[in-house]
């Protein structure tokens, strides 16, 4: 009777010491959003810095980048049609891709589309990545498509991330958000 109350005690006690167990994956909803954001960026040991204000829906996206002083650098629209750059002297150039896009015209590759899931700490739904946590279960560090998003919170308490700093070969572009609103 020992070895089986022994044996149970044991048994229990491995149990107990288990981690819990991941909790099932929630399907991922692209939810609207709207932010204002300062962003740096370091390309080729050239740097470029800007306020945006971001619009994003399901599928579409309107980036409007100023000078920290506030006058117009360019405003960027992507949907399903494509992308496209309106400048300050009236100018609109357009493409299919986003990425190239930016490019062309801002001087760096912005990954928009990856932005819009990133920015809210989720990897871009249909595209391998890894994903390292912290603590509270919150987006950490970032891998995916050849990027790495480093995740910053306000404090314990924040579920949205205040900065990313996102890295790809050459390229350094450091995000900090200042205001999320309602769309």
């Amino acid at each position: 009777m020992r070895g089986l109350v022994a044996s149970a005690a044991l048994a229990l006690a491995a149990c107990a010491s288990l981690p819990p167990p991941e909790p099932p994956a929630a399907a991922v909803v692209d939810e609207p959003f709207a932010i204002a954001v300062r962003m740096s960026a370091r390309h080729d040991g050239q740097g470029v810095a800007a306020h945006v204000d971001w619009t994003h829906e399901r599928g579409r996206d309107a980036l409007a980048f100023a000078t920290p002083m506030g006058t117009t650098l360019a405003r960027l629209t992507r949907d399903s049609a494509g992308a496209r750059v309106e400048l300050p002297d009236g100018r609109v150039v357009a493409d299919a891709d986003p990425s190239a896009l930016a490019a062309r015209t801002l001087g760096f590759a912005l990954p928009v589309d990856e932005l819009a899931w990133w920015i809210r700490g989720l990897p871009r739904p249909g595209s391998a990545h890894a994903l390292e946590r912290d603590a509270r279960r919150r987006a950490a560090v970032l891998a995916q498509d050849g990027w790495t998003v480093a995740y910053a919170y306000a404090d314990d308490a924040a579920t949205r991330p205040s900065r990313l700093d996102v890295r790809y070969p050459g390229l350094d572009v450091r995000i900090v958000v200042d205001t999320w609103r309602s769309p």
